[in-house]
């Protein structure tokens, strides 16, 4: 049998359980999902289109599980999330989307709205304390985030940086250390090259 079918037969199985949930979840959950629905790649909001992914996605369930918390208790065990991903981070903002979350630990003392995240990322924790993350922020492959910096809104890390000091709003920051290779202009939203270390 291929994936797509198994993914339809445990989707009918799981309605049941995410009816439940449905209806027993507080609507600001709710909502913080269909949220991270929307900027996912399912983009069609409904029962079924939640089940089937969360049967074939691991990735997606584990942006559920965040949102859950402890209640995730109740249906993890069947469908565990990403492998090797750790969250830490008590406060999400609104449409958080974790895609390919492989070897990934996010450690951060909060994040805004719209955070994008690839695999083998590294948020966490220095010997200063652990980084604040801003609106619209986007944390490419590989990359690092180490100890009490905060990253502004609208920022790119790229594959591979390394960030230990604050990053100001929109910027792309890339490579060891990491340093600014793009900064926009608020006035006509243009991206000027830069070449600023952090």
């Amino acid at each position: 049998m291929n994936k797509e079918f198994l993914g339809k037969i445990e989707a009918f199985l799981l309605m049941p359980i995410i009816l439940l949930y449905y209806f027993l979840l507080p609507r600001h959950i709710v909502n913080l999902i269909i949220s991270d629905i929307r900027v996912s790649e399912i983009k069609k909001v409904s029962f079924w289109s939640f089940a089937y992914n969360f049967s074939i996605h691991e990735d997606f369930r584990s942006t559920v599980y965040i949102r859950l918390g402890v209640r995730r208790i109740f249906v993890s065990w069947i469908k565990p999330g990403a492998k090797c991903f750790y969250n830490l981070t008590p406060h999400y903002g609104h449409s958080l989307f974790i895609q390919h979350g492989f070897a990934t630990i996010i450690y951060a003392k909060s994040i805004g709205h719209h955070f994008f995240v690839n695999q083998q990322v590294t948020i966490g924790f220095g010997g200063d304390g652990n980084p604040t993350i801003g609106n619209n922020v986007s944390v490419r492959a590989g990359a690092k985030i180490i100890g009490n910096v905060t990253i502004g809104d609208d920022v790119i890390i790229g594959a591979n940086a390394v960030v230990i000091k604050d990053v100001p709003s929109h910027s792309v920051v890339v490579g060891v250390p990491g340093r600014i290779i793009k900064k926009r202009n608020s006035m006509n939203e243009s991206w000027k090259r830069v070449d600023i270390k952090l």
